[in-house]
């Protein structure tokens, strides 16, 4: 299981984790795209990427996580935790 935290673009899961869950290990697809930290020149490394189901309660839905080396944790993207409805946006006085 992941500890989570919520980033704004996209989904990642790290190698180290992936490998430990080895009986649900998903399938990883080869990946061109670069991602960067924020500030940052130099791309993170980039095993591949896959789709998975996340669920939340009563909430799931289907999306793409980019598979990175390490063990940097499991991250959601800002439009997966709010889907899932694991977060909720609250605007006060607009």
């Amino acid at each position: 299981m992941c500890n989570l935290c919520i980033k704004h673009t996209l989904n990642d899961a790290d190698k180290t984790t992936v490998d430990e869950e080895k009986e649900r290990s998903p399938v990883s697809e080869p990946v061109q795209t670069k991602i960067f930290p924020y500030g940052s020149q130099t791309p993170l490394p980039t095993v591949g990427k896959f789709d998975s189901e996340v669920r939340y309660k009563d909430k799931q839905l289907t999306t793409t996580f980019f598979l990175l080396e390490g063990s940097g944790g499991c991250l959601f993207s800002y439009h997966t935790a709010l889907g899932i409805e694991l977060i909720y946006i609250v605007r006060d006085g607009l």
